[in-house]
């Protein structure tokens, strides 16, 4: 059946949802505004408990995390022997990152696009300040395995398919929010589109599904909230 679209004999114009552009400068003034509530103080549930699925066993590997905030999700991989490597459009939480972990680190700009790379002085840590559409192989390498927690859902949805073009490694760990409705971001990413984005190219597991809903977020305009953990690995 087609929708109706007129309303006493005069056509109705559809109901429209404006996004919210979600670009650099977005997530550049949410940290300036400390519009952060998705940090967490905490290593994330899943990668604490699932991380032998993301490892595989394998030690020393490299580790992209994208969108990375300050997440001490990074410093979790770091003392575990990883090379991480975080990419972050805001010098804010990167800067707060290596204060608050007490790592000693530099900063050089880089050269081949618009951004800064920070490190470790043993280099097992770096985190490029740039556009996470700009950031490239040439910089960092490959990678032999990547936490997305919630990047892909930070991104315009017409960018998400560019996003999993970047994503190269063995092993993909994708952390998201799932709810029915609710305002953006995050966006909303069905398990039927995460196989759609990834399928083609990689295996897609659902690893788990647990119930993240608390009482704030009613103020979101909805009763449930899940959080799904996807393992993909490329085929």
């Amino acid at each position: 059946m087609e929708p109706d679209t007129k309303e006493n004999g005069a056509e109705k114009k559809p109901k429209t949802v404006k996004e919210t552009l979600l670009n650099v400068d977005y997530w550049k003034l949410r940290w300036a505004q400390r519009k952060v509530a998705f940090h967490s103080a905490n290593v994330h549930k899943f990668l604490a408990e699932y991380n032998d699925r993301l490892l595989v066993g394998r030690e020393h590997i490299k580790i992209l995390f994208p969108m990375c905030g300050k997440t001490v999700d990074m410093k979790w991989a770091y003392d575990l022997g990883h090379v991480v490597v975080g990419v972050e459009g805001s010098e804010i939480p990167i800067k707060e990152f290596f204060e608050e972990s007490g790592l000693e680190y530099t900063v050089e700009p880089l050269t081949t696009i618009a951004g800064n790379r920070y490190k470790t002085t043993d280099g097992r840590i770096q985190i490029f300040e740039c556009d996470l559409f700009d950031f490239n192989k040439d910089l960092a390498g490959q990678f032999d395995a990547i936490w997305d927690r919630g990047a892909i859902v930070a991104v315009n949805k017409d960018q998400q398919k560019r996003s999993r073009r970047k994503e190269k490694s063995t092993e993909i760990f994708l952390a998201m929010l799932h709810r029915l409705a609710g305002p953006c971001p995050p966006h909303v990413i069905l398990e039927n589109q995460v196989c759609d984005l990834y399928g083609d190219k990689c295996t897609v597991e659902k690893v788990c599904s647990v119930d993240s809903f608390k009482e704030k977020h009613k103020s979101w305009g909805i009763t449930e909230l899940n959080e799904d953990l996807y393992l993909i690995i490329v085929k």
